[in-house]
């Protein structure tokens, strides 16, 4: 690693950044100089690091793989508009499609009125006459009967419709610019909304060129791609902005044992709150329970239905509290409110979010779909962007074989579409069909985020780079090791170099140049041992790689224990990728939990199994999912993820040594 990363990667690094500007120079974190003489022959380095990619909280493998991007492109360009309540689609038409519709649709000889309809939400009816008046528009209709400034004005409370005559005429030839010019006129003053009427009763049209739902007269410009990215206030959901729900206290959990003191539990959980937090607020309970009359021992059980629904959810009640500088008026605000105002501040949320009492509760307006309702009511072949992302990758890749357009639609997706194609089918190549495009990336196994992130560079088709892998094999089964192989060998196709720091055989065997080095670790390392084939290795008896390798030396069978009568009882695991399944594990012995990448090993065993009795060990909560975990003293959590050392941290320091 420090001849791959701390040599070759930052030297590329450092020479790359030479060519950028001072000024540029100074905005980016210069790399020191490794300590080498020359290096020749170097390409720009680009560096996959070892184990879990650290994915931001709100990505998703669609939008960690450009696919979410191109997704949004395409409904933002040839997207059908449809009404977010009534469900009807939306039709808007540009100028001179309007003038072309008018043109093909009355013919010759026909009489029509062009009509702009006026809003009269920030202004009434009278002043909005006036104004249309000045800027010489003296042919009005209210309530669509036609109006002068000559006839007697309605009172303005009695009118809900204003339209502007624009233009009065008789469709024949040569009437193209005319046309054109009274329909700039009427979309510039009524804001987009065109009203075409035969004659003076007849029959009535609008063509609007911004989407306006004729029935709730809903109107909002055409979208863009930013309108589909939850991460942006443009598109994100109001409620849950772009989270698709959020965490909240679920009310039957937080008091379990009802012969149990109101006041002690409500401490309990209280503990892991900060002190300045929690004491004002044990303050106000105390004030709420004796103006209740309830004592400090009485327990939950013993206290009448109203006055606990108020100690959840809060009163109205004004109490007074007195502080060391100050006497205050306060209300009961309710312990579950209190509880989800926490859940929303950063310094709290992290040690509440683990509580047995806390769930996600999906967002009522979304219904998870983290966009705003016109965003989803936005269409291709009849499914929103949400519905779409809920389809794995091989679904997506035969939904789309589907896909056929006409006219500009086509040309629009013929130079989107592929861009889509090619990073389905490399997520497909790299054995990752099976995963949603909505999947969270920090919910992915090790290897899932590996390949993803090895797949996202074929991707982007770089050729004449230099990729330094650090153990891409990391956490992988054997047979997503194949996959890995195969992209190890797109990125060689490409015309880029792989330098691979690497353990496993079938990524050694299948190396083109090997370099080992040695013969020990820290001050016995850091030597050439062995360079050459694969072939060459296996026979060289100097080097310790090629004796393993070629079975000269192997582990001796370990020895088998027998197994403890306990048993921690898994029943109906349902989490991420789980199928509802049920198992026992005997306890007191190695356990060993195997399967490809993604198959739900670090579910079951972190997610479930390690959160459950961590709840358990911490507030003695049961589950409904977990038996057996009473003879449990402690729980270690040992994962293979770098830990977070800080600055001034020595492995002495980090053993408890000092």
């Amino acid at each position: 690693s420090s001849l791959a990363f701390d040599t070759l990667f930052a030297e590329g690094q450092r020479r790359y950044l030479e060519y950028l500007s001072s000024q540029a120079r100074t905005w980016i974190k210069q790399m020191p100089k490794p300590e080498v003489d020359l290096i020749e022959g170097l390409s720009p380095t680009l560096a996959v690091g070892q184990g879990r990619y650290e994915f931001f909280s709100r990505g998703t493998i669609a939008t960690y793989t450009d696919i979410y991007d191109f997704l949004a492109l395409l409904f933002a360009t040839i997207g059908e508009q449809h009404s977010p309540t009534t469900r009807k689609r939306l039709i808007r038409y540009s100028r001179q499609e309007m003038v072309n519709l008018i043109l093909k649709d009355y013919p010759i000889g026909t009489r029509i009125q062009l009509l702009a309809p006026i809003k009269l939400q920030r202004e009434n009816a009278h002043q909005a006459i006036a104004r249309l008046q000045q800027m010489g528009f003296i042919r009005l209709k209210i309530q669509d009967e036609e109006w002068t400034s000559e006839s007697p004005l309605p009172p303005a409370e009695s009118i809900a419709q204003l339209d502007a005559v624009i233009d009065r005429l008789e469709m024949k030839e040569g009437i193209r610019e005319r046309l054109a010019t009274s329909i700039e006129t009427a979309l510039d003053l009524s804001q987009g909304i065109l009203k075409i009427q035969e004659g003076k009763t007849g029959s009535i049209r609008y063509l609007t060129e911004i989407y306006v739902c004729p029935e709730t007269s809903l109107a909002f410009a055409p979208l863009e791609p930013i309108d589909f990215n939850f991460n942006s206030p443009r598109g994100a959901c109001p409620i849950c902005k772009g989270l698709g729900g959020q965490e909240e206290v679920k009310g039957d959990f937080l008091f379990e044992d009802p012969q149990s003191s109101l006041i002690e539990q409500t401490r309990l959980v209280l503990d892991e709150i900060p002190k300045k937090i929690a004491a004002p607020f044990l303050q106000i309970l105390q004030l709420f329970l004796e103006n209740k009359g309830i004592q400090e021992e009485t327990a939950v059980e013993k206290i009448s239905p109203p006055i606990f629904e108020q100690f959840l959810y809060g009163s109205s009640q004004v109490f007074e509290l007195t502080t060391e500088s100050e006497r205050l008026k306060t209300t009961w605000q309710g312990f579950i409110p209190f509880l989800n105002r926490l859940l929303q501040d950063k310094k709290t949320k992290g040690t509440l979010s683990q509580m047995p009492f806390v769930e996600w509760k999906t967002c009522s307006i979304c219904l998870g779909a983290r966009l705003k309702p016109k965003s989803l009511a936005r269409l291709i072949k009849g499914k929103n962007i949400d519905q779409f992302c809920q389809l794995t990758v091989s679904e997506l890749i035969e939904e789309m074989k589907n896909w056929h357009f006409s006219g500009k639609e086509d040309l629009i997706s013929k130079e989107i579409l592929p861009a889509i194609h090619t990073r389905l089918n490399f997520l497909k190549q790299v054995g990752l069909g099976y995963l949603q495009l909505n999947r969270q990336g920090k919910t992915l196994s090790d290897g899932e985020a590996q390949r993803i992130q090895l797949a996202s560079q074929i991707g982007a088709k770089l050729s004449g780079l230099i990729y330094i892998l650090d153990e891409p094999s990391l956490g992988l089964h054997r047979q997503d090791i194949q996959y890995l192989q195969q992209v190890i060998q797109e990125l060689k196709q490409l015309g880029n170099t792989i330098v691979m720091v690497e353990h496993e055989r079938g990524l050694i065997s299948q190396a083109d140049y090997i370099v080992e080095l040695g013969p020990g670790a820290g001050q016995k390392g850091g030597y050439i041992t062995f360079q050459g084939t694969y072939s060459e290795l296996l026979k060289d008896k100097n080097s310790l790689t090629g004796q393993w390798l070629s079975g000269i030396k192997e582990f001796p069978p370990p020895p088998r224990r027998k197994f403890r009568k306990k048993e921690l009882i898994v029943k109906n695991a349902s989490l991420h990728n789980l199928k509802n399944f049920s198992v026992n594990i005997p306890l007191g012995c190695l356990v060993g939990f195997c399967g490809v990448s993604g198959s739900g090993k670090s579910t079951l065993v972190l997610d479930l199994i390690g959160n459950q009795i961590r709840q358990y060990l911490a507030h003695s909560s049961t589950s409904s999912t977990l038996e057996g975990f009473e003879s449990i003293k402690r729980l270690v959590i040992g994962e293979k993820r770098a830990e977070r050392f800080s600055a001034r941290s020595i492995p002495a320091t980090y053993v408890d040594l000092m």
